[in-house]
């Protein structure tokens, strides 16, 4: 073999093996880039997770002290029987409007004779 064409298959081996070693440079620049980015999000999205499950958790100790549909009721025949007692009461303040407007009528007139 000529020194010549040994130099030629060397160059080429040597060509393939620094082509196959940056390809695999390549790929684990790669990888580990998606890696990196991968665990950013989890992260993110553990976070936020995590903000929701402690919303949640508000939620569900504020729902336990809510009224049921049983203390609704009940709240709501109070406001029933306070709305009418309200109307007696206007009703009331009504005549003692009109009451007073007579007996002032009244003693207008009186003191004008």
């Amino acid at each position: 073999m000529d020194y010549e064409a040994l130099t030629f298959w060397s160059s080429l081996v040597q060509l393939a093996a620094t082509s196959c070693f940056a390809v695999y440079v390549s790929i684990i620049a790669r990888t580990r880039y998606n890696a990196k980015r991968l665990d950013e999000h989890e992260s993110a999205v553990d976070a936020r997770l995590d903000r929701v499950e402690r919303m949640l958790v508000r939620l569900d100790e504020r729902a336990d002290h809510a009224p049921d549909s049983e203390a609704l009721g009940k709240l709501h025949a109070r406001l029933d029987r306070l709305s009418e007692t309200v109307a007696e009461l206007t009703g009331a303040v009504g005549a003692w409007k009109e009451t007073a407007a007579m007996v002032t009528e009244y003693l207008v007139t009186e003191r004008k004779r």
